[in-house]
């Protein structure tokens, strides 16, 4: 289990120091966050929800240009839920589909020179699915986006890999 404030005040100052290297964006976006007082601790890889949230903090701030990026995390009755939203430039409807695929990006993003590989939001994904949860993500063009999942109270049960009976079978097949 681990604690989630942490969590969220290290991620907080990430964006922050992120807002500050760019160009006025400290000056032109506000960064909130609403968290809920004593949140429950969870089990959870504590990096990588960290990566999740800072990715998704830093992807907000990049895509808004004036305006908001809010933070918002709160004990719900199926766990942790967690929600980014800002009021950037929105993403069409018809790209929304490839935002999770490797390596895509989105038009605007590409027109606008907005730095990114397209491998954030697909790690980000397969993170908070390993930990139980499914990313999701709401927009429309031109009005910001809401990306959110919630951290369930248990992990999920993963089966583990076979092992072998000994590193002899591995190094010498019969």
């Amino acid at each position: 289990p681990n604690d989630m404030q942490t969590i969220i005040e290290d991620s907080m100052d990430t964006a922050y120091a992120f807002m500050e290297k760019m160009e006025d964006k400290a000056d032109r976006v506000q960064l909130t966050m609403d968290v809920d007082e004593n949140l429950p601790k969870i089990p959870m890889d504590a990096r990588r929800i960290r990566q999740v949230i800072t990715n998704l903090l830093s992807n907000a701030i990049k895509f808004t240009h004036d305006g908001e990026v809010q933070l918002t995390v709160k004990a719900v009755e199926e766990g942790i839920y967690i929600e980014v939203k800002d009021s950037g430039i929105g993403i069409p409807e018809s790209e929304v589909d490839k935002l999770f695929e490797a390596f895509e990006r989105t038009t605007q993003a590409k027109e606008q020179n907005i730095e990114g590989t397209g491998l954030g939001l697909p790690i980000s994904q397969y993170l908070v699915q390993q930990h139980g949860g499914v990313l999701a993500v709401e927009s429309t063009d031109g009005q910001g986006a809401t990306f959110k999942f919630t951290l369930p109270y248990e992990l999920p049960a993963i089966d583990a890999p076979e092992k072998p009976s000994s590193m002899k079978q591995i190094l010498k097949p019969d």
